[in-house]
């Protein structure tokens, strides 16, 4: 998950490392004029995180260097004159508009199609706000919040993440009859994309004697008897009823165009009652035992690392209320890159947090990312915030983060 660099980063400040809320809470302040503006903290590498950046579609075309993405030329030179290329991109622009304040994304074609709407991305043209996560290191964390334990756990986290693809609509979706569904049902490619996190892992053997429910296992006379489940927390409006659900994949590890494409094969799910707290608990399967057993030990050091960096929050003597926020997620079904930003407004009902109002950079393609919210019990189960959409009066007043919201996954 980390790169060279990065774990060089934390061996380095693993060594006599201790907690310091008081001296970072108080070092928050000076970012506190970004904050009442809508901007998100800004790491202290800004200028070179930008020159890192995805060149933007400009009068000039400038061949990316990302160290990431990796774009290909040809996608960011293409002419508008192929008029197939822009039919594809209207008809997803279409979908993508129904679906309102959410923030799926959809192509209507190849995935090369993903390129091409990153670049020419209205939220965030330059995405200069968003850090690979192959590439984050230690420094990359807003000056303020550089503690061991949180860099820590956003590179559990990160490693947790995976990118999910429906490739159908369901006809319990709302409006599926109008004009805009159909002429997405006559593409002959449709994949909607967002972000999921990994919230379970359970393994079967031999000795159990029962065999993988996937459908191709369901099929065949000599079906795999070492398997497993793998629960993926992720948005109702990403993946909506159980024909949906069976025609997902959530890809693990996808932190460049190079990485080995590792599925995770969707098999059922569970969903919020209420289309407004939009959240799914997508059940998956897999054959990858090697997968399994990692996914299940890194799941255990989250829960570990969230409990021990709440207490050690919670135990300090001049804490302040929770305000960094972080979000892992696949922007426009690219690459994973992380985010940071600060809590506008927590909605809290009973003592439990409904919905967080943030500045974190999300783009299309982030929906159904973990919410971390510094200063709340993060462990799996507990206060777990998925981001949901953003709120675009609000967004068009201040920044285009401003309006950024996530919802609650209940229990």
């Amino acid at each position: 998950m980390a790169t060279k660099a990065a774990r060089t980063d934390s061996k380095t400040i693993d060594a006599g490392s201790r907690m310091s809320w008081e001296v970072l809470e108080t070092c928050a302040a000076v970012q506190s004029r970004s904050v009442a503006k809508g901007g998100p903290p800004r790491p202290a590498s800004q200028a070179e995180d930008v020159s890192k950046t995805i060149a933007v579609r400009s009068k000039t075309r400038v061949k990316s260097d990302h160290p990431t993405l990796r774009i290909r030329p040809n996608l960011l030179n293409l002419p508008l004159t192929d008029t197939r290329l822009m039919e594809r991109l209207q008809r997803a622009r279409l979908f993508r508009d129904s679906l309102g304040p959410y923030e799926a994304e959809v192509i209507c074609g190849p995935e090369s199609d993903l390129h091409k709407t990153y670049d020419d991305c209205k939220k965030n043209p330059d995405h200069a706000h968003f850090k690979p996560v192959r590439a984050f290191t230690f420094g990359d964390m807003p000056l303020p919040y550089r503690n061991p334990g949180l860099y820590r756990l956003l590179q559990i986290l990160a490693f947790l993440t995976v990118r999910v693809s429906v490739a159908t609509v369901s006809d319990k979706r709302k409006g599926t009859q109008n004009e805009v569904f159909k002429k997405v049902e006559s593409c002959n490619r449709f994949l909607r994309y967002g972000t999921g996190r990994v919230s379970g892992v359970q393994v079967f053997n031999t000795r159990q004697g029962k065999h993988c429910a996937c459908p191709e296992c369901l099929q065949s006379d000599a079906p795999q008897m070492t398997w497993g489940f793998v629960d993926v927390i992720t948005a109702k409006h990403v993946v909506f009823y159980q024909d949906e659900a069976r025609a997902t994949t959530c890809r693990w590890g996808y932190d460049g165009d190079d990485s080995a494409e590792i599925n995770l094969i969707g098999f059922k799910a569970k969903f919020s009652v209420n289309e407004t707290d939009d959240w799914c608990k997508l059940r998956c399967v897999s054959h990858d035992v090697k997968l399994l057993s990692k996914l299940e030990k890194n799941l255990t050091k989250y829960n570990s690392s969230a409990l021990e960096l709440y207490d050690s929050w919670r135990m300090s003597k001049k804490k302040s209320p929770p305000k960094f926020i972080a979000i892992v997620s696949h922007p426009h079904g690219c690459p994973k890159q992380i985010s940071f930003g600060f809590l506008r407004k927590r909605v809290n009902v009973g003592g439990v947090d409904l919905k967080y109002i943030y500045t974190a950079a999300t783009c299309h393609g982030s929906s159904g990312a973990s919410v971390f919210l510094l200063g709340r019990d993060g462990r799996n189960g507990l206060y777990n915030q998925i981001h949901s959409g953003m709120n675009k009066d609000e967004s068009e007043k201040v920044t285009p983060n401003y309006g950024n919201f996530s919802v609650a996954v209940s229990h």
